[in-house]
């Protein structure tokens, strides 16, 4: 077993809080459990679909990391109907980013925006659907969601631009996409009080700011995500070179075929939006784990020029590449920390009980989610939990 990363934890520990009671998801004022869940803001600010994800699955006593196996099927399959050919190059693609192997929900995202892709011509209203679904993953659902609009205003123009245009699948597609976000984003609105940046983004202008602060700060700017070289802070990985080669040969067949099609489209923005929080050094939004969303259709772009004599060639090379990138996943699992976390539980339940504990340790999240304890702020908590030297003691007021 490989663990998700500690970060994770804190999304588990969240769902787990929403079967407890869901009204925080809503709730304007701030409360104990929400100064641990929401960083100090008083205001949920989290979109909230994977947490009911993985709030279903730990209510039928499922593990939450399953959303994450279903994604990579969902992925793999649609794919696959598109061009099967690109099966090998999409998984040593995004399989090598960290935030995918341990359990970033990215790669919900990447799974809904192939679904929405997929049944874009198929099925518009169904796109429909799945494009309002992007927006409650994160607040990059909204580029997706861009980039579908724009779709339907380029290649679907006659559809939607007659006298009856309230009858064309794609206008409904729209409408349906936007009923399904609509709940939570007017939800941010109102406690947002109108600010727009904040409603869409669910941090105000000055978060924004401090969070650009903190990825400029001494520790985080050596991180190598922030270079055009993403080597995902962990070991090199091809993905920057398979990235680079997509968008080549998106160039190359977009040239070819003197036309271009709504997932070229959505390479483009993607890449452009790419190079520019680049350029510009906009932080945020410089790491490559942001624009998976795209990775499957590089593949696609990719596959169109292996020819068949030369398919079972990158067939092989893949192959070889995943088996070596499988037998290094044990030295990114922290299965001692979950070993020693899980021996510890029953003394730390048994002092503290359900009483609000603030737990001193850096994976705090994962030791407040494998002991299911009541997590708190230090200023509101009853107990503090020093996990470093295993002592339990009460807070000093």
């Amino acid at each position: 077993m490989v663990t998700p990363r500690s970060d994770n934890y804190f999304h588990y520990y969240v769902a787990r809080e929403i079967l407890r009671d869901p009204s925080f998801l809503w709730e304007s004022e701030n409360s104990t459990r929400m100064l641990i869940l929401a960083s100090d803001k008083p205001i949920f600010f989290y979109p909230p679909l994977p947490f009911l994800f993985y709030a279903i699955f730990i209510l039928f006593n499922l593990p939450p990391m399953l959303l994450i196996v279903i994604s990579i099927v969902v992925i793999a399959y649609f794919t696959y109907k598109m061009n099967n050919r690109a099966i090998p190059l999409l998984f040593i693609s995004f399989l090598f980013i960290r935030s995918v192997v341990q359990g970033e929900y990215d790669i919900l995202l990447m799974a809904l925006t192939m679904l929405m892709i997929y049944f874009f011509e198929k099925k518009p209203l169904l796109s429909g659907f799945f494009a309002g679904l992007t927006a409650l993953v994160k607040p990059t659902g909204f580029l997706i969601i861009g980039c579908y609009i724009f779709s339907i205003l380029i290649f679907k123009r006659r559809q939607l631009f007659k006298k009856d245009f309230y009858k064309s699948k794609f206008f409904i597609g729209i409408v349906i996409m936007l009923l399904v976000l609509s709940p939570w984003y007017l939800r941010n609105y109102s406690l947002f009080k109108g600010d727009l940046i904040a409603t869409v983004v669910g941090q105000t202008k000055q978060d924004i700011s401090t969070g650009e602060q903190f990825l400029r700060s001494e520790f985080q700017i050596t991180q190598p995500e922030m270079t055009f070289l993403d080597t995902t802070g962990y070991y090199p990985t091809p993905v920057d070179f398979l990235f680079s080669i997509g968008a080549i040969f998106l160039v190359y067949n977009i040239i070819k075929s003197k036309t271009f099609n709504y997932q070229q489209l959505f390479i483009i923005v993607f890449i452009l939006v790419y190079v520019t929080c680049q350029i510009f050094e906009f932080r945020i939004f410089m790491t490559i784990r942001h624009y998976l969303i795209i990775f499957p259709l590089l593949a696609i772009e990719i596959a169109k020029n292996i020819k068949e004599k030369h398919e079972k060639y990158v067939f092989i090379i893949c192959f070889i590449i995943f088996i070596y990138f499988i037998s290094t996943l044990p030295k990114y699992a922290f299965n001692d920390l979950k070993a020693a976390v899980g021996q510890a539980c029953p003394t730390i339940k048994n002092q503290v009980n359900m009483k609000p504990v603030y737990v001193d340790a850096f994976h705090n999240s994962f030791v407040g989610y494998t002991c299911d304890l009541n997590m708190s702020s230090l200023e509101d908590s009853e107990y503090v939990v020093n996990f470093t030297s295993g002592k339990i003691y009460p807070t000093i007021r």
